[in-house]
């Protein structure tokens, strides 16, 4: 029953609905996007995290050692750095990720007057560079490559909690009819609005699926020239699966609230259906909505629907049970409205 009610719902403002899924999927790629490259540039220099500003890097940006990093592996206990990161690397196979500039060189740790030593031996060749100055560079990059995505995800986010807002608050000026029924049997403000506000969670299941297609973006790296990261380390590491459940259980718990506002701004935290009497849902049917007061009284659904059939088989009105109440005849409407007053005075037995 409750899936009929979150059903009609829905069908209020379907275009509207539709538009906010469609928001609700793109800020889910936006953010997915974000963790990803973030996440990429994590696991790629990760590994050098734990370098002190005592190592130092030197290449010559070829495969090959040359006579310089013969003499640091030699003397000063350099490492290839190529060999490191893929024996240190998480997540990740190493022999399948590229190299990269830093890749074509050697780690060694040396003392300030090791470094100027070294100059003088070799100063025609020298391109030292202290480790950490290297993570804070890419970092840097990435940083301030990624401000303009960043502040669109943002926009992206603030227009789909809005779109969100706006199509619950139009479903609600729809749903009059459902909404002081539900009110009229005996359910709470509360129940109803928290029943209608929950009814769009399967999107956001599908909007968090949707959302790792990004990964699929490193199978065309050439697509996207402004990616800050490189595709070989993107990867759909547990910290994204995590990032994008947070995202959208903060959004779903933030929007439920939102919706509690627009529900207090129509309906208040009163029963408007008080006074009101002889109503129905007219998309259900007869027995559905027998069904619903006998659920408001404290019945499982499954027991409310065999009392309802028992009900409508001593009234003999079985033969528009299953017809929609708006499409029933007059005398069974009457009918209706006649247990509707019986049941409403107090549970059965």
């Amino acid at each position: 029953m409750n899936n009929k009610l979150c059903q009609l719902f829905l069908e209020k403002q379907r275009n509207y609905l539709m538009v906010f899924a469609v928001l609700l999927t793109i800020s889910g790629l936006c953010v997915n996007y974000q963790l990803m490259t973030y996440a990429s540039f994590y696991y790629k220099w990760q590994s050098l995290f734990g370098y002190d500003e005592g190592w130092y890097w030197y290449s010559d940006e070829d495969k090959e050692h040359n006579e310089i990093e013969n003499y640091l592996i030699a003397e000063q206990d350099a490492v290839s750095v190529h060999e490191y990161r893929v024996e240190n690397y998480r997540y990740i196979d190493g022999e399948d990720v590229g190299w990269d500039k830093v890749d074509y060189g050697v780690f060694f740790r040396a003392e300030e007057k090791d470094i100027t030593d070294l100059r003088k031996k070799f100063k025609d060749y020298m391109k030292i560079r202290p480790v950490p100055d290297i993570v804070r560079e890419e970092w840097r990059t990435a940083t301030e490559n990624g401000a303009l995505s960043l502040l669109f995800t943002l926009v992206i986010w603030g227009i789909t909690m809005a779109g969100g807002v706006f199509w619950f608050r139009k479903a609600l000026e729809q749903s009059g009819e459902g909404i002081d029924y539900l009110l009229l049997v005996g359910f709470s403000p509360q129940a109803v609005r928290a029943r209608y506000g929950r009814s769009i969670w399967f999107h956001f299941l599908i909007a968090f699926f949707i959302s790792f297609a990004p990964r699929l973006l490193a199978y065309f790296p050439s697509t996207l020239h402004y990616v800050f990261t490189d595709f070989e380390f993107w990867r759909i590491y547990p910290c994204i699966i995590l990032g994008m459940f947070l995202f959208y259980f903060l959004t779903f718990v933030l929007l439920n609230q939102w919706f509690k506002k627009a529900w207090k701004r129509e309906y208040g935290e009163g029963n408007l259906a008080q006074g009101k009497k002889h109503i129905f849902i007219g998309d259900l049917t007869l027995e559905d909505n027998l069904v619903l007061i006998l659920m408001a009284q404290g019945y499982s659904e499954k027991p409310a629907e065999k009392l309802a059939g028992q009900i409508i088989e001593e009234e003999q009105i079985s033969f528009c049970a299953k017809h929609q109440m708006a499409t029933c005849p007059g005398d069974a409407k009457l009918k209706f409205f006649q247990l509707q007053d019986k049941l409403l005075e107090g549970p059965i037995g």
